[in-house]
């Protein structure tokens, strides 16, 4: 595990020096990643042992729980869920925003 966190790191600092393809691998493994410790196909209760604290503390599970919800007919979190998504989504804008102006700076 340490090996692969240790493969995502320098990926991550090491990106702008690689090949297209292997950039695109490690945002592959990155999403991979997320969505396997979040309870994609069952729900968190079927969940137990390590991969349940794990998805416990993964924000992509409460959004997949409420989503979840919906389709059951029984939502019980979509204000909290709603605010995570535009939250992240921010988050992700800003990180995105400022990885564009220093690559731009650094350009010329």
């Amino acid at each position: 595990m340490s090996a692969v966190a240790t493969s995502l790191y320098l990926g991550g600092w090491l990106g702008p020096f690689l090949p297209d393809w292997l950039q695109w691998v490690y945002f592959l493994i990155k999403v991979f990643l997320i969505l396997f410790f979040a309870p994609v196909y069952v729900p968190l209760e079927l969940l137990d042992g390590w991969i349940e604290g794990v998805a416990t503390v993964n924000p992509v599970t409460y959004l997949l729980e409420t989503g979840r919800g919906f389709v059951a007919g029984d939502a019980p979190h979509i204000a909290g869920a709603f605010g995570l998504a535009i939250g992240l989504g921010l988050l992700f804008w800003v990180w995105a925003f400022r990885g564009l102006r220093s690559a731009e700076i650094a350009g010329g």
